[in-house]
């Protein structure tokens, strides 16, 4: 079964306050590092056997300035929206793994979604070869709680926008969706890493996934 989603070329993004993970205290804006989200494209599938499939792509970005931010993570916990412990499952995470940001926004995402003999989605592009160092990965494959992890390296800065995405798989009498956090790591004048994380938007914390 394929599943495809069309991206908007110029997507609208939304500057996202980052605050002192512990004092609650906002990022100066004198340190130009800027955390950016975007409206998420959203499609939904039934498969034979009656599971939900909801593809997501979310643009998420990051904007570097002498104070740059040196690590962020977009963690996507998945919920049934019934309460149940029938939690839905994510696959198919993309980019799986990236040495360097992407030079060019992608017109449109394709899974190929198999059933047997156990789930298994395929992103139409192959992940990168084998590096030492990446600038973004990601975690969860499988699993109801995802991570993707940006970190600085010696040839790439946590700056630019990436479109995450990812099939989750739910139970129709469950249904499903995802709570949203972003976390930065911020590297400040005087050589310290501050930790902050990102106050987002109610349509943006939590995304419905079904109906």
């Amino acid at each position: 079964m394929r599943v495809e989603l069309a991206l908007p070329q110029e997507p609208e993004l939304l500057d996202v306050e980052l605050v002192d993970a512990d004092r609650g205290e906002p990022l100066p804006a004198a340190t130009g590092s800027r955390c950016r989200l975007g409206t998420p494209v959203v499609h939904r599938a039934k498969a034979d056997d009656g599971r939900l499939l909801v593809a997501v792509a979310l643009p998420c970005g990051f904007t570097g300035g002498p104070e740059p931010v040196t690590r962020a993570a977009l963690t996507a916990a998945l919920r049934s929206r019934d309460g149940s412990a029938v939690h839905p499952v994510a696959y198919g995470l993309s980019p799986a793994r990236l040495a360097h940001a992407t030079g060019s926004r992608p017109a449109a995402l394709a899974f190929e979604v198999s059933w047997t003999p156990a789930v298994k989605v395929e992103f139409g592009t192959p992940a990168e070869p084998v590096h030492a160092e990446y600038y973004l990965r990601a975690y969860g494959e499988g699993a109801s709680e995802v991570t993707w992890k940006f970190r600085e390296t010696t040839t790439a800065r946590v700056d630019g926008v990436e479109w995450l995405a990812m099939v989750v798989v739910a139970d129709p009498s469950a249904g499903g969706e995802a709570e949203l956090a972003v976390t930065a790591s911020v590297r400040r004048a005087g050589g310290d890493v501050a930790a902050y994380r990102a106050k987002l938007p109610d349509h943006l914390a939590r995304l419905r996934l079904t109906d």
